[in-house]
């Protein structure tokens, strides 16, 4: 019988969940050892990338929402410019406020 491919991922996902069962039921001497035997034989620079790859997922989850926030921000400050304040007048782009319309004072 072959077994398919979400059959071996699901043993390998059992498989290290067995693993990190047995790691919690370790005393912390045990534990330590434990953790430098996989630290050894899998190297230091295997954690740092574990944890870049880590990062990236983690961005990758949050992407959708700093784009959502950043189109609402974008969205209220346009709003904010189309509107006309209080005593200006605008015509195009050109904000003019009501002082300027009254007379000048001759010099």
């Amino acid at each position: 019988m072959v077994a398919g491919m979400s059959s071996w991922i699901a043993l390998a996902v059992a498989l290290v969940c067995g693993v990190l069962l047995l790691r919690l039921l370790m005393r912390p001497a045990r534990r330590a050892r434990f953790d430098r035997f996989w630290v050894d034989r899998v190297g230091r620079g295997s954690l740092h990338r574990a944890r870049q790859v880590g990062h990236a997922l983690r961005r990758l989850w949050h992407r959708r929402a700093d784009r959502r926030e950043a189109a609402r921000a974008a969205e209220d400050v346009i709003n904010r410019a189309r509107r006309a304040r209080p005593g200006v007048d605008k015509d195009g782009n050109v904000y003019t406020p009501h002082s300027f319309k009254g007379p000048r004072k001759p010099h």
